[in-house]
C-alpha cells in the first residue's frame, strides 16, 4: 500500500516562465493529501521559496537538493557547508566581483553585481525570483548551499583556486558549489523514509 509520494518538481512540473507549479500538478497533490497520503516535495530551491507548496498542504520538504529536510517546523536533516568554505569562497568572489547566493532557511546574496542582467535572468530562470534578494547579514550563520554566478570561462579561476570543491553547473550562468560530503535528493528521500518508519515498498514517485 502506498503511504507516501515524492514529487521532484525541478523538471518539467514547473513553468518555464515563472518556475511555478502547474494547476494540474497542484490538483494531483491536493487529491493525494485528501486521501491521507503523505506528499513530500523535493526541490533545488531554498526552503524560504517554497511557500506556494506549503500553502497546498505539503509539510514535508526536501529543499536545496537534499541539504535541508523539514517536516512541519522540525528540521530532521541539515548538511551544512564548513565555515571556512563559506568565508574563503565569499572573499574570493568579492575579490573577483562575482555574485554568490546563500541558502540558509532563507535566501540571500553577497550583494555584488546584483543588478547585472545575467544575474537577474539566472535568478528568474532558476528560482522564479524577480528581484535580487537581500544581502546576507553574516557569514557566520549555517549555510546549506552556495551558488556561484559565473559562466564557464569565469568559473575556471574559482575551480583552480578551490580544487577540493565541486562546481556543478545547472544553468549557463549558475553552478552549485559542493564540498566532498555531497548531498543528493535520493539520500534525502531515504532519510525521510527512515524518519517516518516507512519502507521503499510504501513509497512512490509522483508526476515526472
Amino acid at each position: 500500500m502506498i503511504r507516501i509520494v515524492f514529487f521532484d518538481v525541478d523538471g518539467t512540473l514547473l513553468s518555464e516562465t515563472d518556475r511555478s507549479l502547474s494547476s494540474a500538478t497542484a490538483d494531483s497533490i491536493r487529491e493525494l493529501i485528501h486521501k491521507g497520503i503523505r506528499v513530500v516535495l523535493i526541490i533545488g530551491r531554498p526552503y524560504s521559496l517554497c511557500e506556494e507548496f506549503i500553502d497546498l498542504g505539503i509539510d514535508t520538504i526536501i529543499s536545496a537538493n537534499g541539504a535541508l529536510i523539514k517536516i512541519g517546523d522540525e528540521i530532521i536533516h541539515k548538511s551544512v557547508l564548513s565555515g571556512q568554505t563559506v568565508r574563503e569562497l565569499s572573499e574570493f568572489a568579492e575579490l573577483n566581483n562575482h555574485s554568490i547566493s546563500y541558502f540558509t532557511e532563507s535566501f540571500a546574496i553577497n550583494g555584488l553585481r546584483a543588478t547585472d542582467v545575467r544575474v537577474l535572468d539566472a535568478l528568474q530562470e532558476t528560482l522564479g525570483v524577480m528581484h535580487p534578494p537581500q544581502k546576507i547579514e553574516s557569514l557566520e550563520q549555517e549555510v546549506v548551499c552556495m551558488c556561484l554566478y559565473a559562466d564557464e570561462p569565469e568559473a575556471e579561476k574559482f575551480q583552480a583556486r578551490f580544487s577540493s570543491l565541486r562546481f556543478v553547473r545547472f544553468h549557463p550562468y549558475v553552478s552549485n558549489v559542493l564540498e566532498e560530503n555531497e548531498v543528493s535528493k535520493s539520500a534525502a528521500a531515504a532519510r525521510v523514509l527512515d524518519y517516518l518508519n516507512l519502507t521503499r515498498e510504501e513509497a512512490s514517485h509522483g508526476l515526472r
